[in-house]
């Protein structure tokens, strides 16, 4: 929407704050991918650069989700420091929660991954599961099973169907609680994109053990080995989701931290610190 505060800025009242929320640098977005392989020049780069850094110039407040962002944005453009606040995700703590009975005591061996699908970086991170981890996972555990939910999965994900590859659309907030209470494991293996990934405090605050790439990770800050596990190395990846499956006690110790982890970044606090940030004024 920030477009519109650009195009429109003469007439805007001057008493207006004009506030940007960045929930993903494009520009550094759009960077990752081309250097992933996918054909994006370096002219399309450097025109979406200019429009998207427009926006930002022309605002008077940037708030980000987490600090890695805020960072990414200073890189570019260092003057905009001065204009950016963090203001970190919330999730609702009272409707995600661990189910009633005992979560840890399952065995499901499902494994997780929820994204909207139309955002590209969701349909990377389920293709670098399967290609880099699954065929490793099943050695180890046979009777596996690999849930991919969201929005609109394209026909790229839809042929990794199989006995043990869900692969389905979502549905909403109550049926995706469902999921998560399914589950053992939640896997993030996300290298494209920036922003915060609201998907891991959900899982969390569900009492789900994580296991994620460092990327996946932004604005959460988790101790690695104690709130979730966290590595870029598949080899590891792959050898954390087997431990979690085969140890019903290292699933309930990290399902644990991480829920005592989701509750401080529950939505209250967030909206406190956006009140914060708004009363501060221009």
């Amino acid at each position: 929407m920030g477009q519109y505060i650009e195009t429109n800025y003469a007439i805007i009242p001057p008493d207006t704050m004009a506030i940007i929320s960045v929930h993903e640098c494009y520009t550094k977005a759009f960077e990752l991918r081309a250097a992933k392989g996918e054909n994006i020049s370096e002219d399309m780069i450097k025109e979406l650069f200019d429009y998207e850094f427009k926006m930002y110039s022309i605002a008077d407040k940037i708030l980000t989700l987490t600090s890695e962002d805020a960072d990414i944005l200073i890189n570019y453009v260092p003057e905009l420091k001065k204009k950016i606040n963090v203001v970190p995700h919330g999730v609702d703590t009272e409707f995600f929660t661990p189910p009633s009975e005992n979560s840890w005591d399952r065995d499901s061996k499902n494994i997780l991954y929820i994204g909207n699908f139309q955002h590209y970086p969701n349909v990377d991170a389920v293709k670098n599961f399967i290609s880099n981890c699954w065929n490793r996972i099943l050695q180890e555990v046979p009777d596996a099973k690999f849930y991919t939910i969201g929005f609109n999965p394209p026909q790229e994900l839809l042929e990794l169907k199989s006995s043990n590859v869900i692969v389905q659309e979502g549905g909403d907030s109550e049926n995706i609680r469902r999921f998560y209470w399914n589950s053992d494991v939640f896997v993030a293996p996300i290298e494209l994109g920036t922003g915060f990934r609201g998907k891991l405090l959900e899982a969390m605050a569900c009492g789900l053990p994580v296991v994620a790439t460092s990327r996946a990770t932004f604005g959460i800050n988790p101790i690695n080995g104690k709130n979730m596990f966290v590595t870029d190395d598949y080899d590891a990846f792959s050898e954390y989701v087997i431990m979690l499956l085969k140890v019903p006690e290292q699933r309930e110790k990290i399902g644990m931290n991480a829920l005592a982890l989701a509750r401080k970044f529950d939505h209250r606090y967030a909206a406190e610190k956006l009140e914060q940030v708004l009363k501060e004024g221009k």
